[in-house]
C-alpha cells in the first residue's frame, strides 16, 4: 500500500511540474555537448572522484562521532561546509576546463531563468504538506528547523542538483538520449547516498535506503528534464530536505 501511495504522489507531482511548464509556456533549452559519449565518461569520472572524496571525509569524521553530529556541527560551521562544497565540486571544474566547456552547460542557461524560479518556488512551497505539523508550522523557527538549516540545505540541495543533474544529467541525455541519462543519472545519484550510510546502517540498510531515493531522485530529474534549468530542481531538493528535517 505504501508503494502504491508513493507511486500516486510522484506521478502527481511529476503531472503538476509538466502542466506548470506547460502553462508557463516553458521550452527547455539545453546546452550544445560537442563530445557526447567524452564528455559523459568524464562527468562519471569527476561524480566518483567527488563521492570518494567525500566518503573518506565521512568515514573519518565518523571516528570522532556520528554522521548526523557532524551534519549538525556543519550547520554551525558553515565554512566548513562550504570548504566541502568546494572539494565537490573541485572534479566537476577541473573536468569543464579539460572538455572546454561552460558553466552553461551544467544547467545555468539564462534562458527560461524566472520561469525554472517559478517553477523551482512553487514546487518548494508543495514540500511544507511534509513539515511537522503541517503547512501553518512549516517556518516554525526550531533547533532542527530554523534559518541557518535552510542555510545548510541549500548548500547540499544546490550542490547535488548541480553536480548530478545539471553536470551528469545532461551529459547521460546528450549520450544516451533523453530517458536513458534520465534515468541512469536520477539511480547513481540515489545510490551515491550509499557511502554516508554505510557506518550507520551497515551495507543492507544503506543500500535499501539508497534504493529508496530512486522515486524522489526520479522526480527531481524530471524537473531538470522539463526545465533544463538546475536552478528549479535545486529549490525543489533544498526545501525538500529542509522540511523533512524539521
Amino acid at each position: 500500500m505504501q508503494i502504491l501511495w508513493l507511486f500516486i504522489s510522484f506521478t502527481f507531482m511529476g503531472a503538476l511540474v509538466y502542466g506548470l511548464c506547460r502553462m508557463l509556456r516553458l521550452n527547455p533549452i539545453y546546452a550544445k555537448i560537442d563530445r557526447p559519449k567524452r564528455s559523459a565518461l568524464c562527468s562519471l569520472a569527476s561524480v566518483s572522484a567527488s563521492m570518494l572524496i567525500l566518503s573518506v571525509l565521512i568515514l573519518t569524521s565518523h571516528k570522532h562521532g556520528s554522521t548526523q553530529g557532524m551534519a549538525h556541527r556543519h550547520q554551525r560551521h558553515l565554512v566548513d561546509q562550504l570548504f566541502l562544497l568546494f572539494l565537490y565540486f573541485l572534479p566537476m571544474v577541473l573536468m569543464l576546463r579539460l572538455n572546454g566547456e561552460t558553466l552553461q552547460s551544467a544547467g545555468f542557461a539564462r534562458a527560461n531563468l524566472w520561469k525554472a524560479t517559478v517553477v523551482g518556488l512553487f514546487l518548494a512551497a508543495t514540500t511544507t504538506f511534509n513539515a511537522r505539523g503541517g503547512p501553518g508550522a512549516a517556518f516554525k523557527l526550531t533547533d532542527d528547523h530554523n534559518v541557518h538549516s535552510l542555510i545548510f540545505f541549500s548548500f547540499v540541495g544546490f550542490g547535488e542538483e548541480i553536480l548530478y543533474r545539471g553536470y551528469l544529467q545532461s551529459r547521460l541525455i546528450a549520450w544516451l538520449g533523453r530517458y536513458q541519462g534520465w534515468i541512469l543519472a536520477s539511480v547513481i545519484m540515489a545510490l551515491m547516498h550509499l557511502p554516508a550510510r554505510l557506518p550507520d546502517m551497515g551495507f543492507p540498510g544503506a543500500f535499501a535506503f539508497s534504493f529508496g531515493l530512486i522515486p524522489i531522485s526520479l522526480l527531481m530529474g524530471f524537473v531538470m528534464l522539463r526545465t533544463g534549468s538546475v536552478v528549479s530542481s535545486s529549490l525543489f531538493h533544498t526545501f525538500a530536505d529542509w522540511m523533512c528535517s524539521g
